[in-house]
């Protein structure tokens, strides 16, 4: 037999839960796990399968929220295997121990007949309420413990402090069928980069998961009296984190108290376990090269801007064996398939007598083997801004060189600089295209003892130290240096391995950064100021009317088009 009823309606009115006093009280949701519940209400509304991924602050009652919605789950339907896993004995006991407090104080018409119960299973009879259903729980650490059986609900807890977590995690997932009928949650406090952070970030990329992040200050309880006296003036930081998160001075008591007492006064030490952002959470032991705060704060404000998204369509003509011809380019806006986000429109004013343009630099950074993207960051170099960023992961050479093209002609023709330490596919298709502003760097030819132009950026220890060190004094002395939260996100994990060595952590990206570096490092080659063109008469009329191409000989043909 099954039982149709609303899951908050059945944790709220018919569970019970010891409290911190040691009370036995109804299970009523306070508003982190009610966030949490309305993603689960979301996707189910929607005929989707279940799939959450929290990170959170401690002690918020996100695992004890959880088993019960695994609970209500398996103990109101037929045939349900569900399956808790914790990282620890000790962990995996609470949780069982909260799963028979839920059973043993059901009214009696919502009690399921029991068949089996011992130290970590609850087995329904096949002949009442929820038929054949059953929750074990098991410790985190053998990755084929679970491969047993179909699993139709998984809750995985504090995952990011589990041994051997990819391995298990990988086995866990092969068990819950893609189907509405299931469901996963996932969640935990963060330690580090490791694999829960790969999971996390996965999820904000965009997957079938939704990621929740919850905050320390999304607890009600987390708030002490606020008494004046007793309490100093606000710091300038202190000022500027009321405003970012949007604390209460009685959520500021409780966060001085907090750091006073539990943390040694150490706020970084706090933030690791009470984190107010998910970039507070993920904060490592190693120290990222950029300026950390300014990184959290600027990933705040990120996060309230809009970007134009989407890429460009053309027409590609050949010309000969070597040279090809790109023609009517046009930009489409595409938020679920772009990979091109404009920050800043370029500058380019035209009138009939001269034409006004801002000049611009791009850094790209191709794919290499494994995990890595093809990214590219458009920057003024007038002001040394962002205004455009490029990053996709599956795309071929010859078409990322392309989209770098467009974006380049987009942006005045722009200076192009595309790392060839892997690949010089990309950077030689632009030549074929006839791109004319290519980056070129001396080479000396030991043979012959003589200098050469070379196109393209080649990174070795020298000029990586150079042009990371360059980016962090632009990224300390201009304030919102790069509007992408991807790039900040990178940002922070991007630290010195090593004696000469730079790149993000072990299980993260940095292809942005390296992309961003690039184009500071190369901007030496264009020009700071605007530049001013004077036009007559008959180049105006030629420009508006009879079309534009960088090859001589093809006037009129109008291959620019946006």
């Amino acid at each position: 037999m099954q039982l149709q009823i609303n899951t908050r309606k059945y944790i709220e009115e018919y569970l019970k839960i010891i409290d911190k006093s040691g009370n036995l009280i109804d299970f009523k949701l306070n508003k982190a796990q009610r966030k949490i519940y309305s993603a689960i209400q979301e996707q189910a509304r929607a005929g989707k399968p279940i799939r959450i991924i929290v990170l959170k602050a401690r002690q918020l009652g996100i695992t004890t929220f959880c088993q019960g919605v695994m609970f209500k789950e398996t103990a109101t339907q037929n045939n349900i295997s569900s399956l808790v896993v914790a990282q620890d004995l000790e962990a995996s006991r609470g949780i069982f121990e909260k799963a028979k407090l839920f059973y043993e104080h059901l009214p009696s018409v919502l009690k399921p007949e029991l068949r089996r119960s011992n130290a970590n299973e609850l087995v329904f009879n096949d002949k009442t309420l929820a038929s054949n259903s059953s929750i074990r729980i098991l410790t985190a650490g053998n990755p084929t413990s679970a491969r047993s059986k179909t699993i139709q609900k998984l809750h995985a807890t504090e995952v990011a402090f589990w041994d051997k977590a990819q391995e298990t995690m990988t086995a866990l997932m092969s068990t819950v069928p893609n189907n509405k009928e299931t469901m996963i949650i996932i969640e935990s406090t963060a330690n580090g980069n490791n694999y829960f952070r790969t999971l996390w970030e996965q999820a904000v990329n965009g997957n079938d998961f939704i990621p929740i992040f919850i905050g320390w200050q999304e607890h009600e309880e987390y708030e002490e009296e606020w008494i004046a006296e007793e309490q100093s003036e606000l710091t300038e930081h202190e000022k500027e984190i009321v405003k970012r998160q949007g604390l209460t001075l009685r959520q500021l008591a409780w966060r001085r108290k907090k750091i006073a007492t539990d943390f040694a006064g150490k706020e970084e030490w706090f933030n690791q376990e009470y984190p107010a952002t998910p970039e507070d959470a993920f904060v490592s032991s190693a120290d990222t090269i950029f300026d950390k705060p300014k990184l959290i704060k600027e990933i705040g404000l990120a996060t309230k801007l809009k970007d134009k998204i989407g890429y460009f369509t053309y027409s590609k003509d050949i010309v000969n064996l070597e040279t090809y011809e790109i023609r009517g380019i046009k930009w489409v806006d595409d938020i679920v398939n772009g990979y091109i986000k404009i920050h800043e429109e370029p500058i380019k004013e035209e009138s009939d007598s001269q034409t006004i343009l801002r000049p611009y630099v791009i850094g790209g950074d191709t794919a290499g083997l494994g995990e890595d993207y093809f990214t590219a960051k458009v920057v003024d170099n007038k002001t040394k801004r962002t205004v455009a960023t490029l990053r996709i992961k599956d795309i071929d050479e010859d078409k990322y060189a392309d989209q770098l093209y467009c974006l380049g002609v987009y942006y005045n023709e722009a200076l192009i600089g595309i790392e060839t330490n892997f690949s010089f596919a990309p950077t030689k298709e632009l030549e074929k295209l006839g791109y004319p502003n290519m980056y070129f760097r001396e080479r000396i030819d030991r043979l012959t003892d003589t200098i050469t132009d070379v196109m393209g950026f080649h990174t070795d220890r020298k000029t990586k130290a150079l042009m990371v060190s360059g980016l962090v004094k632009a990224y300390r002395d201009i304030e919102m240096l790069d509007p992408d939260i991807t790039t900040l996100r990178e940002m922070l994990t991007f630290v010195k391995q090593g004696k000469d060595g730079y790149s993000g952590l072990d299980g993260t990206h940095d292809d942005l950064v390296i992309a961003l570096a690039i184009a500071h490092f190369i901007g030496t080659q264009q020009a700071t100021e605007d530049e001013i063109k004077r036009i007559d008469q008959s180049d105006f009329i030629e420009r508006n009317f009879g079309g534009y191409s960088n090859r001589s000989g093809n006037s009129g043909k109008g291959w620019l088009s946006f």
